[in-house]
């Protein structure tokens, strides 16, 4: 069984097409909260940053 190849296939996809949608998210936010959140170490939590009210 190649299931854990096909899961990390999987996961590389996801996070392919959050980071897409965060850079898309980003681009339209200030070049401050962009440096903010890239400089946090990470999609994830650019990702909490840009989902807070």
């Amino acid at each position: 069984c190649n299931c854990d190849g096909f899961q990390e296939k999987l996961r590389q996809q996801h996070e392919n097409s959050m980071h897409k949608e965060l850079e898309k998210l980003l681009s339209t936010t200030s070049g401050a909260e962009a440096e903010v959140s890239g400089r946090r170490g990470g999609v994830k939590d650019a990702i909490l940053i840009i989902h807070l009210p």
